[in-house]
């Protein structure tokens, strides 16, 4: 009787997500900008702005660095610190293999981390926890802690509502969670580490 002949094994084919090629040219922007800016708000002082004297100090970074500083601090507050860590990281990102749309998500989330750190300083001044007088940032605030957009995230639409402690730990959830999507790559493994982490430490 004749052998049946044997069937060959199909290879599958294993597709692999496709990633965004590197790009040092923008990875090097976004790291000039990032010192540039870092540079520009450690050297601020109200004085260097045209919005408070007619006769301006000098800024590092010169009349751009101070008047951005400036307008940066009236509507972020103290937040704006966290604006030049983000972009130098945005800019590993770009010269770093990615999955497509992985840095889009990755600026969204800063932007909102900043929003919910401004949100977070302005709740933080109004429930007494901190006071610009006599503060380090007492010569570069001209709009509290929170800024413009964080009086208005924290004290107009989150605090009437939900208090002054639940304003406070929204906002600090959404910059945690903000900056966990900036600087991990997979939410999920992150996640997985720490109840890891905390099995270990239990058991």
């Amino acid at each position: 009787m004749a052998r049946k002949p044997k069937k060959k094994a199909v290879k599958k084919i294993v597709s692999q997500p496709r990633k965004a090629r590197s790009k040092p040219i923008w990875a090097l922007l976004f790291f000039a900008l990032a010192i540039l800016i870092f540079v520009a708000i450690a050297d601020f002082d109200i004085s260097q702005s045209k919005q408070h004297t007619t006769e301006p100090e000098t800024n590092l970074v010169g009349v751009i660095g101070a008047e951005s500083s400036f307008w940066a601090f009236h509507f972020l507050g103290v937040a704006t610190f966290l604006v030049p860590i983000y972009l130098c990281w945005i800019g590993v990102r770009f010269l770093i293999q990615q999955e497509p749309r992985k840095r889009f998500m990755t600026a969204l989330a800063a932007f909102l981390s900043v929003l919910c750190a401004s949100g977070l300083a302005a709740v933080a001044q109004v429930s007494g926890a901190t006071q610009v007088e006599g503060s380090f940032f007492e010569r570069q605030l001209s709009q509290g802690f929170g800024g413009v957009f964080g009086e208005l995230l924290g004290l107009s639409l989150l605090q009437p509502y939900i208090g002054s402690f639940g304003s406070l730990f929204i906002l600090m959830m959404g910059l945690l969670i903000g900056s966990i999507i900036v600087f991990s790559d997979n939410l999920g493994r992150f996640l997985d580490y720490l109840q890891n982490l905390y099995r270990n430490f239990s058991d």
